[in-house]
């Protein structure tokens, strides 16, 4: 059976879809087709790189000083230097996969465009640079995603960000779009959202019986995006595994 997965954003809540995807991997359930966005792109292409363990070390392991190193910073984008390092231990390990997909945004003459990457095709070092684009946000202080957006979008307007590619789930979280052409038997998606829906284009090509949701029981807070904290990554690692656990 061909399979894909899918893997949205969700910045700290991505330790949940962590867990569910080292719980599929017990239960042997392999994958051919990736798709992530943001923290879905880092945890992808630990699964692409069959480097769940470190991926788990990761998530188990979170700290107070990464959460700082990560959320604070004072240039226009928010540091994923040191993620990327973590993935570049494991960057020429053999795929897992036949295709992985990611996406990021591109800003140019004060407007954003789409763009859409198959990393398997591409050398080691093209990959960990699609990662680092497919998750690294602009710099902006914020009470809601509402008001983030909207000043981001007035620093785009201003030309701010010209030059810069940004994470893909400033405009499109969810990358469904691969699975139109790459098409599968199943598709496993590991949603961060409480609200995910399934666009008419995908249900044109699938049933809903071939499209399996996998969401947390406990609801996410309003604030777990950036939590990163040990106890709460933990917990929500935890979470996810034991779905799958569980299930056996």
């Amino acid at each position: 059976m061909k399979r894909g997965i899918l893997l949205p954003a969700g910045g700290a809540k991505g330790a949940f879809q962590a867990g569910a995807i080292y719980g599929l991997n017990e239960q042997g359930i392999k994958f051919q087709v990736i798709s992530g966005t943001s923290v879905g792109a880092v945890n992808g292409y630990c699964l692409y790189k069959n480097a769940l363990d470190a991926m788990k070390m990761i998530w188990m392991n979170m700290n107070e000083k990464t959460s700082e190193k990560i959320v604070k910073s004072d240039s226009k984008v928010r540091d994923n230097r040191q993620a990327i390092g973590i993935l570049k231990a494991f960057a020429d390990a053999s795929p897992t996969a036949d295709k992985f997909f990611t996406n990021y945004i591109e800003v140019q003459g004060g407007r954003v465009q789409h763009k859409i990457d198959e990393l398997g095709s591409k050398s080691a070092e093209e990959q960990l640079q699609g990662i680092k684009y497919s998750s690294l946000l602009p710099n902006i202080q914020s009470e809601t995603g509402e008001e983030y957006m909207m000043k981001f979008m007035e620093s785009v307007k201003k030309g701010e960000y010209d030059g810069f590619k940004l994470d893909g789930s400033l405009v499109h979280p969810v990358l469904w779009e691969p699975f139109i052409e790459e098409r599968v038997d199943e598709i496993y998606c590991i949603t961060c959202s409480e609200e995910l829906e399934i666009p008419e284009e995908i249900l044109d090509c699938y049933t809903r019986e071939q499209i399996i949701i996998v969401s947390p029981q406990n609801e996410f807070q309003k604030g777990d995006t950036f939590n990163f904290s040990k106890e709460a990554c933990r917990k929500r690692f935890e979470e996810g595994l034991n779905l799958f656990r569980q299930a056996k």
